[in-house]
């Protein structure tokens, strides 16, 4: 917005359809009362839905016509804009960009631009799209020396670069750049590329990953894996290391390890272990237990599957309850844990490994009670295929609905986070809808009436009282209002309050 005006959103993209104007807000959007020679110039109006507490920001007929139409009131002007698309390189358009940023003040070290991700599927240099990708970042570089931009530019991606040399940003990249980096292949399962040994003008960062999005319902722990990409790394001349990743309790012990290897390279993954088995709990025999887990020894009960982190009907995790025998090593552990911080640090674990096997148990039930409502739909005659659903069906939805819940019930006790309860809305949204949710119908209709009593899910928790802090604050304000979010579970579902 221009200076002194309201601030406006761009709200949908369809408005660009309908002839929105592009703006370089940083200095391309200027005050009601200018006008530019030589330049056409257009009002950018503001409308705001109070309904829906949202703004719009328009500037053709077209766009008001929208607004219009949609439930928006006009707020009135807001800046003029240019509208003769002088403004159209990519050159200027990062200008702008960078401008921006400058101008706002933010504390910027990197502006990262992410590569095509065609690559990691094995595209070529000699694609036009590796081209498009090099005349953008040339572009880039040049803006960022045309506006003197105070911070420095770095390449990122899901590979170094594309094939047959993924080096090849080393040669064409100008020293407008500072780094070329990535993530590591196939989200993490592929170790360090070695490629990076082929980069000597530019910095490079290896970003092992600290877990992957597949997996993300379920505890992930890559110790071992991040310690030895580490040293792929530094094997190569890499001089800097990022992890990736979303949540941040559930991947402490990868940050902590990665971060103590920078200390000390000799670090393994058994030391590790060890140390922050005493640092956690106090005692080190759990140390065993994650040692021997870790990284591709874990089971993985979940995947990719429209999203991170799905569930799947699946027979074959009935068998899988000897992979789990390590979660009641861990219980039998419990008693010799001294209770306060570290007794709730260790309950986290056991929790969380308590619920994974919960979805073992709540893909066995799903996938049982898949393969006998299929067989109870093969029958024409209704009697029988009512009697079939009440004596085959019917039992195998209140097993699924039994594990769901006890699954669900271990989930909420770790939760202490707004991330964490991004986890919850995944399970549900994502998995459950589709495994409870969704085949209800079916079932009642066989069944020639509703569902009732177990084979309907609880609203009740019924686990033990958890009552956390999201976000810990260690300093307040003299005269500050402070506002704590308390995240509540006792016999009710999950409650989110706030506190002055």
């Amino acid at each position: 917005p221009a200076e002194g005006s309201a601030p406006f959103s761009m709200r949908d993209i369809s408005v660009r359809y309908l002839g929105y104007v592009l703006v370089r807000t940083e200095g391309y959007a200027f005050s009601n009362s200018t006008r530019l020679s030589g330049n056409v110039t257009t009002t950018l109006l503001m409308y705001y839905n109070a309904d829906i507490h949202d703004h719009l920001s328009v500037s053709t007929p077209e766009g008001e016509a929208y607004a219009k139409t949609h439930g928006y009131t006009l707020v009135g002007s807001v800046a003029n804009v240019l509208a003769n698309g002088t403004v159209s390189t990519p050159k200027e358009y990062y200008e702008g960009i960078f401008m921006r940023i400058q101008k706002l003040g933010i504390p910027l070290d990197y502006y990262w631009i992410w590569t095509p991700e065609g690559w990691d599927g094995g595209m070529t240099s000699t694609n036009p799209v590796f081209k498009a990708a090099v005349d953008d970042l040339a572009s880039a570089g040049q803006a960022h020396a045309a506006v003197n931009a105070s911070f420095k530019l770095a390449t990122c991606g899901w590979v170094v670069g594309p094939l047959p040399d993924r080096s090849i940003f080393d040669r064409v990249l100008s020293s407008d750049y500072s780094a070329i980096t990535s993530i590591d292949m196939h989200v993490g399962n592929s170790p360090v590329d070695p490629a990076y040994v082929n980069i000597t003008k530019h910095d490079k960062w290896a970003i092992p990953w600290m877990e992957d999005d597949p997996g993300l319902t379920a505890p992930e722990l890559w110790v071992n894996r991040t310690l030895m990409h580490m040293e792929d790394a530094k094997k190569y001349g890499c001089q800097g290391l990022l992890g990736i990743h979303w949540r941040t309790v559930q991947t402490s012990p990868q940050i902590a390890a990665m971060a103590q290897k920078s200390w000390n390279f000799g670090l393994t993954s058994n030391d590790f272990w060890k140390s922050w088995s005493i640092d956690e709990f106090g005692i080190p025999d759990p140390a065993t237990v994650f040692a021997a887990v870790e990284s591709f020894n874990l089971p993985r009960p979940v995947n990719w599957g429209g999203g991170p982190g799905a569930f799947a009907g699946n027979i074959a995790q009935c068998t899988w309850g000897s992979k789990y025998d390590f979660v009641d090593t861990l219980a039998s552990m419990k008693s010799k844990v001294k209770p306060g911080s570290c007794l709730d640090r260790f309950e986290y674990w056991l929790n969380s490994f308590q619920y994974m096997r919960g979805i073992s148990r709540t893909e066995c039930a799903w996938g049982q009670y898949n393969a006998a409502i299929k067989k109870v739909g093969k029958e024409s005659d209704p009697a029988t295929r009512q009697r079939m659903a009440e004596t085959l069906a019917l039992p195998l939805r209140e097993q699924l609905v039994q594990n769901a819940t006890e699954m669900m019930t271990y989930l909420l006790q770790t939760v202490s986070s707004t991330g964490e309860m991004g986890t919850i809305m995944n399970v549900l949204s994502h998995s459950l809808v589709h495994a409870i949710d969704e085949p209800a119908a079916q079932l009642e209709s066989y069944l020639g009436r509703a569902l009732t009593g177990k084979a309907v899910p609880s609203r009740a928790y019924a686990g033990p009282t958890k009552l956390a802090v999201p976000t810990v604050r260690s300093v307040v304000t003299k005269g500050e209002s402070c506002c704590f979010v308390l995240l509540y579970c006792a016999e009710c579902f999950f409650v989110q309050q706030e506190y002055d």
